[in-house]
C-alpha cells in the first residue's frame, strides 16, 4: 500500500521508483537500531546516521 502523503514527496524529488523499497528498509533498520540503541548506545548512534541518511 502506498499512501499519497509517503509517494507524493518523493516523486516530487524526483526519487527513482526502484529506491522506494530500499529507503523503506533503511528506516526501517534505523527504527530498530533505535530501539535497540536503548540497550547499546553504539548501536543507537550508528542507526541515528542511517536514519538521518535516509530521511
Amino acid at each position: 500500500m502506498r499512501a499519497k502523503w509517503v509517494v507524493q514527496p518523493l516523486a516530487d524529488h524526483g526519487v527513482p521508483h526502484a529506491w522506494w523499497n530500499l529507503l523503506g528498509l533503511a528506516k526501517a533498520a534505523g527504527a530498530l537500531g533505535l530501539t535497540a540503541g536503548l540497550w547499546v548506545p553504539a548501536i543507537g548512534l550508528a542507526a541515528s546516521l542511517v536514519l538521518g541518511f535516509a530521511a
